[in-house]
């Protein structure tokens, strides 16, 4: 039978054993050699016997310390071994680990995906359904995404004109391109002149294509807002064959929305979330909001849609000149640019000229002319490129200009 040698630890254990075998042998022969040199026998024995045991002596020393020396270097690299071995493991387990959350991800909602992560980063709260729709724009609830409104490319242009005295006339015009075709057919319109249900109608909206209009005069919501008669809407979409198709930008009629039909397009009227505040009761409510709808289909009539892929809106309103309006997202949009066209609005009703500062509330972007005071064709067009949420603004202020010397 032949031994393995394959096992480092019995070397070991034999190159011990040889090491001490040799120490014994020599000093026994060192031993042997001393008592024949005290009688009779012949030198050359002596000398003989005195050599080979100081050789067996020296020679089980050497083996002895080079054994002990090698066992050092051997757990040295062994413990080298391992260590690289438990990282190499770990940096697989942590690559196995982020591989298949990858590969989880991909097979979840993405409402639930970011409501998990909310929970663990914020904790579990009732607002972080809010923080969902704001970033994903809408519940998320489909594994293809098809229930949120994502811009990724977004331009906007305000034309202000003076109208009446003390009123100004505003034209915005809103371009959207939508990062997933989206299958809906019908766009929704918000009016209030309530500013506490602005957040509410963004986070509650069960419809992918909408934008609320803020009126704080009562008596004009009460009234009817004017600008319902002026609103113009195109797109391009796909059709049921495949192909795409645009619809030129014009003027629709919107429908009003009976309230009995309101529990279809906010979900908060389905279900309540703890107690129902005094303004969000249904008697209210009638007072306080419209809800008007373009449908899509019918303006594209005998062709189908099948899924729209860009949007345009445009509306005429007129506000009072408090000296300032604003932009703000009902859904997640990357800003490309803003502009405010007032060249035709440079002076005041006593014709001194009118300076405009840009204030951003916004994560991120540079624009040129933000928080300094400027002429009207420099707010013509702003470059933004930035992600903007829904809570975000672009804000315009004007005032007459004052010049250096006080006049």
């Amino acid at each position: 039978m032949v031994e393995s040698s394959d096992d480092p630890d019995g070397d070991r254990s034999r190159a011990h054993r040889i090491a001490w075998q040799l120490v014994v042998c020599g000093a026994l022969l060192i031993g042997i050699g001393i008592v024949l040199g005290t009688v009779t026998a012949p030198l050359w024995m002596t000398w003989t016997l005195l050599g080979a045991g100081l050789v067996a002596l020296l020679a089980g020393t050497l083996v002895g310390v080079l054994q002990r020396v090698l066992d050092d270097r051997w757990d040295q690299l062994r413990r080298w071994f391992h260590e690289t071995e438990l990282r190499r493991s770990a940096i697989h387990a942590d690559e196995l680990k982020r591989a298949q959350g990858l590969a989880l991800i991909d097979c979840l909602p993405p409402g639930e995906v970011l409501g998990r992560l909310l929970r663990r980063t914020y904790g579990d709260h009732p607002a972080n359904e809010a923080v969902i729709r704001s970033v994903l724009g809408g519940a998320g609830r489909e594994l293809d995404c098809h229930d949120l409104s994502v811009s990724t490319r977004t331009r906007v242009v305000y034309d202000i004109v003076p109208a009446v005295p003390g009123t100004i006339e505003i034209t915005s015009t809103v371009e959207f391109s939508f990062a997933n075709d989206v299958p809906d057919t019908v766009f929704i319109l918000f009016v209030t002149c309530d500013h506490r249900l602005r957040e509410l109608l963004v986070e509650c909206s069960d419809h992918p294509f909408f934008d609320w209009w803020y009126v704080p005069d009562e008596h004009e919501f009460r009234e009817g807002h004017a600008a319902i008669n002026r609103l113009d809407v195109g797109f391009q979409y796909v059709d049921a064959s495949g192909d795409e198709r645009e619809m030129t930008i014009g003027r629709v009629q919107p429908t009003w929305v009976k309230f009995e039909q309101w529990v279809e397009y906010l979900s908060f009227l389905r279900q309540p979330h703890g107690t129902t505040p005094p303004w969000l009761r249904p008697d209210q409510l009638m007072r306080t909001l419209k809800i008007y709808q373009v449908d899509l289909a019918a303006m594209v009539k005998p062709h189908r849609i099948a899924s729209v892929r860009e949007l345009t809106v445009r509306s005429a309103t007129l506000h009072p000149d408090d000296r300032g309006c604003y932009w703000m997202p009902a859904f997640p949009c990357y800003l490309e640019s803003i502009g405010f066209r007032a060249e035709l609005f440079a002076t005041d009703a006593d014709g001194g000229e009118l300076e405009f500062m840009v204030n951003p509330y916004l994560s991120g972007g540079d624009l040129v002319a933000r928080n300094v005071w400027v002429p009207a064709e420099e707010v013509r067009h702003l470059p933004v490129e930035t992600w903007v949420l829904p809570g975000h603004a672009v804000d315009l202020r004007w005032q007459t200009r004052v010049d250096s010397d006080g006049r």
